[in-house]
């Protein structure tokens, strides 16, 4: 997940959740100028903490996943588990 996703995922969930970026802002701590520019994809960076927060506010959590393009051992096991 690029800076780019995170932006539209907190749009699309902010949207959904029917809060303002300045409501967002105040449930998260972060300004409502750099929510706006996040969402607009024009942030060229935002630090850990501040999405951790924003991600907070909106219900959401960052997860990680290798980047390898095979799946793991674990990935297969998961899927014959459905």
């Amino acid at each position: 997940m690029d800076l780019l996703e995170i932006g539209t995922i907190v749009k699309v969930k902010r949207k959904a959740l029917a809060l303002k970026q300045h409501e967002l802002g105040l449930r998260s701590g972060v300004d409502r100028s750099v929510i706006s520019r996040l969402e607009q994809h024009k942030l060229p960076d935002i630090g850990y903490n501040k999405v951790e927060r924003i991600m907070n506010a909106l219900s959401l959590e960052l997860t990680t996943r290798h980047l390898s393009p095979l799946p793991t051992l674990m990935d297969l096991q998961e899927e014959g588990d459905e």
